[in-house]
C-alpha cells in the first residue's frame, strides 16, 4: 500500500535528479571544442561530478525502500508458509483423534498422501 506511492515518488525524483546530468553531458559534447580552447574542462569535470552526487542522493532511499519491501514479502510467504505446515499437522491429529487411530501411524500415512498431493 505504502511502496508503490513512495517508489513513484523516489523514481520521479531520481528522473528529476538525471535530468541536468544528460543537459550538462549534450551541452558539453556540443561546446567542446570551446571548452577546450578557453580551458574549461576542469570546470564541466567539476559539475558533472556535482550533478552526478545529487543524483545518487536518489538512488539510496530507492535502494532501502526495495529491500524493505523485498523483506515484507519473504516474511509474508513465511508465515503464509508455516500455516500451511501447522494446518497439515493438525489436520493429521484432528483426523487421528477422530478415527482412534494411533496418532503416529495416522500422520505418518496423512503426512505421505499430502507429500504426494503437493507433488
Amino acid at each position: 500500500m505504502y511502496y508503490i506511492a513512495t517508489s513513484r515518488e523516489l523514481k520521479r525524483l531520481d528522473s528529476l535528479a538525471l535530468s541536468p546530468i544528460f543537459g550538462n553531458f549534450n551541452e558539453s559534447l556540443q561546446g567542446l571544442l570551446t571548452l577546450r580552447a578557453f580551458r574549461k574542462q576542469d570546470q564541466f569535470t567539476t559539475r558533472n561530478h556535482a550533478l552526478l552526487d545529487k543524483s545518487n542522493r536518489c538512488w539510496w532511499p530507492i535502494q532501502v525502500v526495495n529491500r524493505c519491501f523485498s523483506h515484507t514479502l519473504y516474511a509474508n510467504s513465511q508465515l503464509q508458509s508455516d500455516i500451511g505446515v501447522s494446518d497439515v499437522l493438525l489436520r493429521a491429529y484432528m483426523l487421528a483423534f477422530l478415527t482412534d487411530v494411533p496418532v503416529n501411524l495416522k500422520c505418518d500415512v496423512y503426512a505421505k498422501q499430502c507429500l504426494h498431493a503437493v507433488m
